[in-house]
């Protein structure tokens, strides 16, 4: 039987030291984590990546409370859960994060 870790993280999870890699990419720290769990408890193991750019601790608990495929899907099966959110919570922003977030939706598409 697989046993699944639900790893909610920001873009540490995904971005290697040169650019963006695939979730499945097993240099990754959540494929990396899931091989080791396997190897300690000879079970299949699993890594589910659920993670964004700049992804702070309050995108994490949107995404637990209202992302059907995370509330639905990952979070029933997950037998441990990673947060790997919190690095962006602490940095200065020259932006709100409101306001960053909803830029796409009021600036003029010719822009």
């Amino acid at each position: 039987m697989a046993r699944h870790v639900l790893v909610l993280a920001d873009s540490l999870a995904f971005h290697g030291p040169d650019q963006p890699h695939r979730p499945s990419d097993p240099r990754l720290y959540p494929n990396r984590m899931a091989a080791a769990l396997a190897d300690a408890t000879g079970d299949d193991v699993r890594a589910d990546v659920v993670a964004r750019l700049g992804w702070t601790a309050r995108d994490a608990w949107w995404a637990v409370t209202k992302d059907p495929n995370v509330w639905g899907e990952l979070l029933p099966r997950a037998d441990a859960l990673v947060l790997g959110v919190g690095q962006m919570d602490h940095l200065p922003a020259a932006v709100p994060t409101w306001l960053r977030d909803s830029m796409p939706y009021i600036r003029p598409g010719s822009v």
